[in-house]
């Protein structure tokens, strides 16, 4: 082999790598992008966390995860088909409404906002006798 031809086959291996990888980024943005929550039950839940929460939308895909608010960690949801997803609140500050995203990197999160807000104890009324 000519040192023309050495050059030319490892600017085809070092091009060949780097659409490879550009590719597998771009398809992991498109699946999270792809992703959309519209709507969750219950939308309110004790703020010290421990809610089961009902996520629907659709593209969920097995092994994604949840975050409540911007800085709350992700927890792991149940996915239970592209549409339904469950997850479970963490603790969060009482009375502030955040939004539940969902994500399959745990990175990069969706962004439709839908909200949870946390409450205290709840009481039903009084009733009177």
């Amino acid at each position: 082999m000519t040192v023309p031809q050495i050059l030319l086959r490892m600017h085809l291996r070092f091009s060949l790598t780097v659409t490879l990888c550009a590719a597998s980024h771009a398809f992991l943005m498109a699946s999270t992008e792809n992703m959309i929550v519209t709507s969750i039950t219950p939308v309110l839940g004790h703020a010290s966390g421990g809610t089961f929460v009902t996520l629907y939308g659709s593209n969920f895909v097995s092994g994604i995860t949840c975050r409540f608010g911007t800085v709350a960690t992700a927890t792991p949801a149940t996915t239970l088909n592209s549409s339904v997803a469950v997850c479970v609140s963490p603790a969060l500050s009482l009375g502030i409404s955040v939004p539940v995203e969902v994500s399959d990197d745990a990175q990069t999160f969706t962004s439709w906002g839908v909200g949870f807000l946390p409450v205290g104890a709840y009481r039903s009324p009084s009733v009177p006798v």
